[in-house]
Parts: structure tokens; sequence; C-alpha cells
């Protein structure tokens, strides 16, 4: 970072360093202030618990159950929740927070899959970790166990870092450390 802070500064502020982050006060932009959405075949709750940010919602059983949000999933112009589900699953909750108009729509405008298909919210198709995870964090490792259909899944930052798309940097710095040895490390610093 120290040799490439124009770069730094400009990702601090990006998408990328916000395309997945742990859900707290700081980083939740959607109204779960006991809110509530109902319309395309679909109705939620958004409420708190303490400290925990929750969606009852239908489950794959067509059942109302309550799931704590794990993560929040972009920053603008929308937000969505990442539900964590048995088996290591972490889902995108199909409805999302415009974080314009300030309220929470549909990501299925034509109606909403039925519990238990492959796109409803609970469904394969909405699975981050098989379809999201990548592209949405660092060092992504699916962890994928086709026997027992679970998930492992590991990544080194919840982010898009430098080294997601650059590669690993630590060779890098060690070789600009090893030509100046003795000095500042072969580093150059930014200007003043």
């Amino acid at each position: 970072l120290s040799c490439h802070r124009q770069q730094a500064d400009a990702w601090a502020g990006s998408k990328h360093r916000h395309a997945m982050q742990a859900a707290t006060e700081e980083t939740v932009l959607g109204d779960f202030n006991g809110s509530r959405f109902e319309g395309q075949g679909t109705q939620a709750h958004f409420f708190r618990r303490g400290n925990a940010f929750v969606v009852a919602a239908a489950d794959a059983e067509g059942n109302t159950r309550d799931f704590e949000v794990g993560h929040v999933f972009g920053v603008r112009p929308l937000q969505q929740v990442l539900l964590p589900l048995e088996g290591g699953r972490l889902q995108a909750f199909t409805l999302a927070w415009d974080t314009t108009r300030k309220q929470w729509f549909s990501l299925q405008p034509d109606g909403a899959a039925a519990p238990g298909a492959t796109l409803h919210w609970s469904g394969r198709y909405q699975n981050w970790n098989m379809m999201c995870g990548e592209c949405h964090t660092t060092a992504y490792r699916k962890g994928y166990d086709d026997d027992g259909d679970r998930y492992a899944t590991t990544w080194a930052a919840p982010n898009v870092g430098c080294q997601a798309c650059h590669g690993g940097g630590r060779d890098h710095v060690e070789s600009a450390r090893r030509r100046g040895a003795g000095t500042d490390g072969g580093m150059r610093r930014p200007s003043p």
C-alpha cells in the first residue's frame, strides 16, 4: 500500500472495498426497524434482535422463520443480505435495499420463486457460495463437499482486494525490498 497509495486510497472508497461485509451497525444500510415488504409474491419482515439484524421470511418449505443476517453484499445502488443456512450455505436474499430510494424491493419483479424451487432465495441458484463468492472476496475457496452436500467456504478478505485480481503481492514486495537493501527497501514513498 505504501508503494501504491493513490490506488489504495481510491480502493478504500470503492464498491470493491464494500463487496461483502459482516453485518454490523456500520455496514447494514437497509431498514431493520420493523419494516415490512409485501409484493411480487413474497413478504418479509426486517427487524433487530439485540445487535442482530433479522429477516422473517418463508423458508424452503414455505414456513415463516427468522433468519439472522450474516453479511451484507454490495453497497450501492443496492445492498443484499446474506442469510446463513444449514450446510455452510450463505444465501442471497432476493429482496434488496435500494440505497437511493431507501426502500426494500424485489429482485424478482415478475414474481418470487415458490419455496423449494431452485430460484427461491433458499434455493441452489441463490447460493452465494456457488454463484457469488468468488467475485466478491479475495482468495476464495468454495470448499464444497459433494458427498455431504456441504460447504466449508473460506476467504482471505471479505471484499475485492488488490490481490483478488492482481495475484499475491508477497513476492513483489520482497523483491522490491531486496533491490533496495539497506535503504527504504527499494520501495518508493509517495510525495508529501
